[in-house]
């Protein structure tokens, strides 16, 4: 989702886009370029599902399957990049202050959201 996705491009991945490692900045930025094109499969697909929800027939439904598929194996494949790599060594980085600090500002933007 949206929020998640910020929550990353602030706290999770500038300190590891910055750690020199080669491997973790080319993670990096594959998992920011994922959010781009989750946001436009999103952007695709939202109407489609709108149209599902309202119990509308104007949409093509090989469009739809097809669309759905891209996205879900778009975000498993970001998921298990995400897990493998970026997690642990978010945490190994980041200190239980740090990591207070950033779940205080996500609490915080999430609150400020609604």
């Amino acid at each position: 989702n949206r929020m998640h996705h910020e929550d990353e491009e602030r706290h999770v991945f500038p300190a590891l886009a910055a750690s020199g490692d080669a491997a973790t900045v080319q993670a990096v930025l594959r998992l920011q370029q994922d959010h781009d094109w989750l946001e436009e499969d999103w952007m695709a697909l939202a109407p489609l599902l709108d149209a599902v929800a309202c119990g509308q027939s104007w949409f093509d439904l090989d469009t739809l399957r097809e669309g759905c598929e891209v996205f879900i194996a778009l975000s498993h494949d970001h998921i298990a990049l995400e897990e493998s790599v970026i997690y642990p060594q978010a945490r190994e980085r980041a200190g239980p202050a740090a990591r207070a600090d950033m779940g205080r500002e996500m609490a915080a933007r999430r609150r400020a959201h609604r």
